[in-house]
C-alpha cells in the first residue's frame, strides 16, 4: 500500500499509493492519509524508517483540513 503508484501533482514529490500518500520531507519519507465526514476528521502519519506513526481522530468541522497540515 505504500509503494508509489502515481504522482498527485499537489507537490513536486508527492505520490499516491493504494490509499496512502507518500512524499519526502526534510530527507525523510512520510506516508499519510486523512479523511473527514460531517463533524469528524482523521489524520494518519507514518515515518516508515523510524517505525513510528501517529493517528489522530477528532471532532471538528473545519473545511480544508488535510493530513499534510499535521505533518508539516
Amino acid at each position: 500500500m505504500q509503494a508509489d503508484q502515481i504522482a498527485t501533482g499537489s507537490t513536486p514529490d508527492q505520490h499516491y499509493g493504494y490509499g496512502l500518500f507518500s512524499e519526502p520531507y526534510r530527507g525523510v519519507r512520510l506516508v499519510s492519509h486523512g479523511g473527514e465526514t460531517l463533524g469528524y476528521e482523521t489524520a494518519v502519519l507514518m515515518v516508515p524508517s523510524a517505525n513510528a506513526g501517529v493517528v489522530v481522530f477528532f471532532n471538528a468541522n473545519r473545511p480544508g483540513f488535510n493530513s499534510r497540515s499535521v505533518a508539516l
